[in-house]
């Protein structure tokens, strides 16, 4: 059986087994589960693109992306990540690294998948208490767990508008 559901969309899931390898639950009355990439590199973490068209995880050698669901190329996305979501509204992909969260614009409507150049969107305050975090369904506000001042961890802390903060605050 697989050790952890990855992600899900209408066409299959995405797990990693023990080992190394990427496997997917196929469709059909009696789904099988099979290897979908076995490579000597550790993969995890697959999430597929909003679209259906890419899935990208994590590998020793960084985030990647290959097209969903045959895996024939691989794309190097940035050699290092600690957590990464695809945008829900655009195409965009985030990744977070060393407390900053990156985003990487790019064009996968082709049979090709270029990613454009990775900008940073903000950093994470130094009290986050863990990746990951989540993109909101518009793509422009995250979701982070920060621990408040001497509050409970219970507490969830929302932004709104972040993009103009951080624009405001850089015109400053």
């Amino acid at each position: 059986p697989p050790s952890t559901l990855y992600s899900s969309s209408a066409a299959s899931d995405v797990y990693k087994r023990q080992g190394r390898d990427l496997w997917a639950l196929g469709e059909g009355e009696q789904p099988e589960l099979r290897p979908i990439l076995t490579r000597t590199s550790d993969d995890w973490g697959a999430r597929i693109s909003p679209d259906g068209r890419w899935v990208a995880f994590h590998s020793d050698e960084g985030l990647q992306v290959a097209p969903w669901p045959g895996l024939e190329r691989l794309w190097q996305v940035t050699p290092e990540a600690d957590a990464f979501r695809w945008s829900p509204a655009s195409n965009e992909l985030f990744y977070a690294v060393d407390g900053t969260l990156w985003s990487v614009p790019y064009d996968g409507s082709g049979a090709t998948f270029r990613p454009g150049a990775a900008g940073v969107v903000t950093r994470f305050p130094e009290d986050t208490t863990g990746l990951p975090f989540e993109v909101a369904p518009d793509g422009e506000r995250f979701l982070v767990a920060v621990h408040a001042d001497g509050a409970p961890d219970e507490r969830i802390e929302v932004t709104l508008n972040g993009f103009e903060l951080l624009q405001g605050a850089s015109e400053r």
